[in-house]
C-alpha cells in the first residue's frame, strides 16, 4: 500500500495519530513541541519506517534538549531566528495566514537555507501556488481542499508534499480519524 502523493502530517500531539499515520505510510510525521519532551520521545519511539519532523509551535521551548533526545530528520519552524540552531536538520519553513507577496519575499530570502515551505494560507490563489511550486519545494495544506478537486489541484500546482493536520484525542487512546482518514484513504493506492 502507498499514497498517490507524498504526505506530511502536521502538529501530531498524540500516539494515536502517529501510529495511524505511520500505518497509512505517510512520508513525514510532524510531532509538535506543544507537548512535553517526554511525550515527543515516547511518540518517536513507537514510530518506524516514517521520517520524523519536530514541528515548532512553541519557540520559547528548549529545542536543543528535545533534538538531542529525539531522532528527527526535519524541523519545521515559522521563526527565522531559529535557523541558526538547526544547521544539522532539513528545515521546513511554515507560513500561516500570510499574503502572497510576504510568502514570495521569504521564499526568495530563505531558499538556500531550507528544504521546503509549508503553506497553510487559504488566501493564496492557485496561480500563485503554481508560481511558488515552480521555484520552491512546497508543502500544500490539503485540509481545506474538497476530495473531488484534490487530484486536479495537485496536477496543476505540483506540490512536493500534501499536508494534513493531526488532531486531539477525545481521551487517551480514543481518537476519531474521520477527516484525516477520508483524505488518506482517497490517496491510497492498492499495491
Amino acid at each position: 500500500m502507498s499514497l498517490r502523493y507524498p504526505v506530511k502530517i502536521n502538529r501530531v500531539n498524540n500516539l494515536s495519530d502517529a501510529r495511524y499515520c505511520a500505518g497509512m505510510f505517510v512520508d513525514i510525521i510532524g510531532i509538535t513541541n506543544e507537548v512535553s519532551a517526554t511525550e515527543i520521545a515516547a511518540m518517536a519511539g513507537w514510530i518506524t519506517g516514517v521520517d520524523l519532523c519536530l514541528d515548532v509551535y512553541n519557540s520559547s521551548a528548549d529545542l536543543t534538549s528535545v533534538l538531542q533526545n529525539v531522532n528527527v530528520l526535519y524541523v519545521e519552524i515559522a521563526d527565522e531566528a531559529l535557523l541558526a540552531q538547526l544547521e544539522n536538520y532539513k528545515v521546513i519553513f511554515r507560513f500561516e495566514n500570510c499574503e502572497f507577496d510576504e510568502i514570495l519575499a521569504v521564499c526568495n530570502r530563505l531558499a538556500h537555507k531550507v528544504f521546503a515551505f509549508n503553506i497553510a494560507s487559504e488566501n493564496i490563489s492557485k496561480n500563485n501556488l503554481v508560481q511558488l511550486a515552480q521555484s520552491y519545494e512546497i508543502i500544500l495544506s490539503a485540509d481545506s481542499l474538497p476530495l473531488e478537486d484534490l487530484d486536479g489541484f495537485c496536477a496543476d500546482v505540483k506540490p512536493a508534499y500534501l499536508a494534513l493536520n493531526g488532531g486531539n484525542e477525545i481521551a487517551p487512546g480514543l481518537k476519531s480519524f474521520d477527516a484525516m482518514a477520508d483524505v488518506l484513504e482517497f490517496l491510497e493506492i492498492e499495491d
